[in-house]
């Protein structure tokens, strides 16, 4: 098996395995999480992750992860381009706001600022609209 297989036989396991902790109804945030970005990634089933992110940031929602609403906002983002969505690229800008408000200082927050601030562009200048550059 090449290195490449065994990475994916790896993910693969590890889908299964969050997936019996959640059929289990253990409610821990980190399998929906993590399932998330096998849904995201390996899966390609962007619904499927955005739906186990948002009860990931339920079950923490009295103690809230940064990293989650950047999964989050990525998700967001990847179906925002998707489907040419713009009310998506400003739900996740929310979920930008909230991770910063959690943790100012984390790197991945302002790189999918940036990501979306250069979709809302790319979007604007398709419709026609005035874009500034900057």
């Amino acid at each position: 098996m090449s290195e490449n297989g065994t990475i994916q036989a790896h993910r693969a396991q590890a889908y299964r395995d969050f997936t019996f902790v959640i059929d289990a109804d253990l409610d821990i945030s980190s399998a929906f999480g993590n399932r998330a970005i096998l849904n995201q990634i390996d899966r390609n089933t962007p619904e499927r992750a955005l739906e186990d992110i948002d009860r990931a940031i339920e079950l923490t929602a009295d103690r809230p992860r940064s990293s989650y609403f950047e999964r989050r906002a990525a998700i967001r983002l990847s179906l925002a381009e998707r489907d040419k969505d713009e009310a998506m690229v400003y739900a996740a800008l929310d979920d930008l706001k909230a991770a910063k408000s959690i943790n100012p200082t984390r790197n991945v927050t302002a790189q999918l600022e940036n990501w979306a601030s250069e979709f809302l562009k790319s979007l604007h200048r398709e419709k026609g609209y005035a874009v500034k550059k900057g």
